[in-house]
């Protein structure tokens, strides 16, 4: 028996019921009881399921349906692979960008590496080029006005501003200084004397200070420096050594902070080797030195000069 679907038609000819295959084309099909074709039969029922629309009895009339409208665009379906395919890149270095670190860090520890071998090699290379002291001015406004008063030192001291300033002692023979080589070495004249004097801060503000050691100060239209004279108000000339990297006790700039002290010196020639009778001497400093247009005095007795340098001896300036 066969499981095809058929229908129930009646036969336009002797209208009896006939049971024939669905997919039957009734044209070409005869009719067992009068022999005459089944053109035109019309389907009663379907034995197996719905009338198939090419059998139904409108399917002559009803208009064929539209065919879909076409969509806009593309629409693309992608298999798994697909997708993986193109998906977005990954977060990240990469080989190549693993590679350019690498490669980087490399160059960059041999330079490294290259800079430390050059400073152990060559390490004059590196070291600050040392400058001699050498003159400066220093503008401050206002009008200068040397001491009208000598403070006795060094017992005396005078303040201007919270800066307490004093003269501690004297030295008379050679100058000791620190050459190119960084060696401490003295000067071969004997006929020197170094005048020491500490500054203080008593106040909280800091002060900048330019010694008085190799400078000159111009207040208002006056210029002006250090000044020693003996008892006869004979001028003693100030030493400068540019030859040296800086000598012993001397600081040419600094910013004395609150509290601080700070001590520097000033040198200056004697005309000759007996300094007996000399004295008392008379110091003049500008006030410059620290930003005011005074001037500070102080008279420094024989009793006070100490005849060879704190440091002892060392190797004559000039010499190898």
């Amino acid at each position: 028996m066969s499981d095809s679907p058929s229908l129930v038609v009646t036969c336009p000819h002797c209208s009896v019921e006939l049971n024939v295959p669905a997919v039957a084309d009734l044209s070409q099909l005869k009719c067992p009881q009068c022999q005459e074709f089944l053109d035109g039969a019309v389907p009663i029922q379907s034995a197996s399921g719905p009338i198939p629309p090419h059998l139904h009895p409108d399917a002559g009339n009803q208009p064929m349906a539209p065919p879909p409208s076409p969509k806009t665009g593309f629409q693309i379906e992608l298999d798994e692979s697909d997708q993986r395919s193109i998906r977005p890149p990954q977060k990240g270095l990469g080989k190549l960008g693993i590679i350019a670190s690498t490669i980087s860090l490399g160059l960059f520890s041999l330079l490294v590496v290259a800079s430390l071998m050059i400073r152990f090699i060559f390490p004059d290379w590196f070291t600050p080029e040392i400058v001699a002291d050498t003159v400066s001015v220093q503008v401050i406004r206002g009008k200068y006005e040397p001491p009208s008063s000598w403070a006795p030192a060094p017992g005396k001291a005078l303040r201007v501003g919270g800066l307490k300033v004093k003269v501690e002692r004297i030295e008379i023979g050679p100058v000791l200084a620190k050459a190119g080589t960084q060696e401490i070495i003295s000067s071969e004249d004997q006929n020197i004397m170094q005048v020491y004097i500490s500054l203080e801060n008593e106040s909280e503000e800091p002060f900048d200070y330019t010694s008085w050691y190799g400078n000159e100060f111009v207040v208002g239209e006056t210029t002006v420096s250090a000044k020693l004279t003996n008892r006869r108000q004979e001028l003693y000339s100030m030493l400068v050594f540019e030859d040296v990297a800086g000598i012993y006790g001397h600081v040419p700039r600094a910013v004395i902070r609150g509290k601080e002290t700070l001590q520097d010196s000033i040198v200056f020639e004697l005309p000759s080797e007996k300094f007996e009778g000399e004295g008392p001497w008379r110091l003049e400093l500008p006030q410059a030195a620290f930003g005011f247009s005074g001037s500070l005095g102080f008279e420094l007795p024989e009793s006070l000069v100490i005849r060879e340098s704190a440091l002892g001896s060392s190797p004559m300036l000039g010499n190898e």
